[in-house]
């Protein structure tokens, strides 16, 4: 019995019918080449028919075996119906494939059938771990888009030039033990090129922050700011963020960098967290009062508005990390290692990390003030 053509002698016909040769031809070719590897000859009438186009067509439906599970239109069903479950569990609870199947009145089937008939259809629908984000409500949602329908309007280099400083807080752990510096340095880790098998392995797996919470040694409390593009203020607090504690950070390290780098003015605009317990604390208001600082309405829970928050730690942790040195470093040489580091970014890095806000600010308007699509 003839063996089926490879994929080698197929494309070898259609490469020989090109150049007008014969079925004949063709057929003696195929049958020395076969010769020599012990295979019987194809028959003539299967090359014949091969170059009619009657068999081995590479657009050509499959009709053999059993056909897919699901239809396109029960994909699309099955999407729709995904959807509706999601806003309807509203991230309260979780919503699995039996649910969507159900619902959706198709047959069941399982997750792999189900993963390909979507893949099939350019939807990739899969089981993945939600991203923490504040919980927004209607109130915050209408703040959002209140204060950008507003920002929106601002020239394009408003907050690189025109704000006089933009502020925030943040911990920042220092690794006082080997043991404490590699769970920090498993923390950063985004991911692994690894087997599907390979996931519980050594050296792909990652603690968690809240689980495997670990005690690194000391935790630093920052309070820094960007002003004319720079970082210029970079302030470790003593104690908690409070007001007790924010009252002599605008009295000192904060009026200082207004003068120097704004200098004397009657008024100084400030971007800075809506946080209550320091910045909006009666302390705070009345010193911003006496040294003219007017604070710029900010949302709450909005930090993929802040410049500090979703660029400038980010860019102090990746230059931190990156020129890291080996042995492990006391309380008081980390804490001068970042804010040289901090202090060193360059001009150039900052203004285009903070122009950045235009695009951000936009993208949250128009999204009725849910948080930026690519965060």
């Amino acid at each position: 019995m003839a063996k089926q053509f490879s994929c080698g002698e197929r494309e070898q016909v259609r490469r020989a019918a090109g150049a007008r040769a014969t079925a004949a031809e063709i057929w003696k070719k195929l049958k020395a080449a076969r010769a020599k590897r012990g295979l019987p000859p194809p028959d003539l009438t299967t090359i014949r028919r091969f170059l009619k186009g009657n068999t081995h067509r590479l657009d050509a439906h499959e009709t053999r075996g059993r056909g897919p599970i699901y239809t396109r239109q029960n994909v699309l069903k099955m999407e729709k119906t995904r959807k509706e479950l999601i806003a309807k569990a509203d991230g309260e609870y979780e919503v699995h494939w039996v649910d969507v199947m159900k619902k959706a009145r198709v047959a069941k089937a399982d997750l792999t059938t189900v993963a390909r008939s979507f893949a099939r259809e350019n939807l990739a629908v899969g089981w993945r771990s939600p991203r923490e984000k504040p919980i927004l409500g209607p109130e915050h949602l209408a703040e959002r888009k209140e204060a950008c329908r507003k920002w929106r309007h601002y020239r394009s280099d408003y907050f690189t030039d025109g704000v006089d400083l933009i502020m925030d807080n943040t911990a920042w752990d220092v690794p006082a033990t080997i043991r404490a510096r590699k769970y920090l340095n498993r923390r950063k880790v985004r991911g692994h090129l690894r087997k599907r098998s390979e996931g519980l392995q050594t050296g792909f797996t990652k603690p968690s922050g809240k689980k495997h919470h670990m005690n690194t040694g000391a935790k630093l409390k920052i309070l820094a700011g960007l002003s004319n593009c720079k970082v210029a203020l970079w302030h470790y607090l003593d104690g908690p963020w409070n007001g007790g504690v924010a009252e002599p950070a605008y009295r000192g390290p904060i009026a200082k960098v207004l003068k120097k780098e704004r200098g004397e003015k009657k008024k100084y605009v400030v971007l800075e967290d809506n946080d209550p317990v320091g910045y909006k604390s009666n302390k705070a208001i009345k010193a911003k009062k006496k040294l003219c600082i007017d604070a710029m309405s900010f949302p709450r829970y909005s930090p993929d508005l802040n410049p500090m928050d979703y660029f400038v730690w980010e860019e102090v942790e990746a230059r931190m990390t990156k020129n890291k040195p080996k042995k492990l470093e006391s309380v008081d040489v980390f804490k001068k290692r970042l804010r040289r580091t901090a202090l060193g970014i360059p001009e150039s890095v900052i203004r285009k990390g903070v122009k950045n806000m235009k695009k951000r600010i936009q993208n949250c308007y128009e999204n009725d003030g849910k948080f930026i699509k690519w965060d």
